[in-house]
Order: structure tokens, then sequence, then C-alpha cells
């Protein structure tokens, strides 16, 4: 008994450092995916904004002078 007690103290450092480098590398992931998000919706809103664009420049062009 006294050995397993042994054994999982020799062990828990390494646990709990890999424990913590697990809950950081989520916290990334999560980050990650929302910064994804992020660059998908500016994506739109700038297609959005092109056609936008076009069509004032097309306007534009059809003024007379």
């Amino acid at each position: 008994m006294a050995s397993i007690i042994s054994v999982f103290l020799g062990w828990l450092p390494l646990i709990v450092i890999l424990l913590i480098i697990f809950i950081v590398l989520r916290r990334y992931a999560a980050r990650a995916d929302e910064m994804a998000e992020v660059c998908r919706k500016n994506t739109e809103a700038i297609k959005a904004n092109t056609e936008v664009l076009k069509a004032v420049l097309a306007n534009l062009e059809k003024r007379p002078k």
C-alpha cells in the first residue's frame, strides 16, 4: 500500500503539469475557433461592402459631368 502511494506521489507532478497543459491548449483552441468565426464574418462583410462600392462607382460613372 505504501509503495502505491509513493509511486502516485512520484507521478503527481507530471500529472499536474499535463493537466495544466491540457487546460491551456483547450483555451487556445476555443480562442482560435472564435477568431475563425470573426474572420469569416469579416470576409462576408468585405464581400458585401465590395458589392455596394461597385454599385456606387457605377452610379458615379453614369452621372453627367
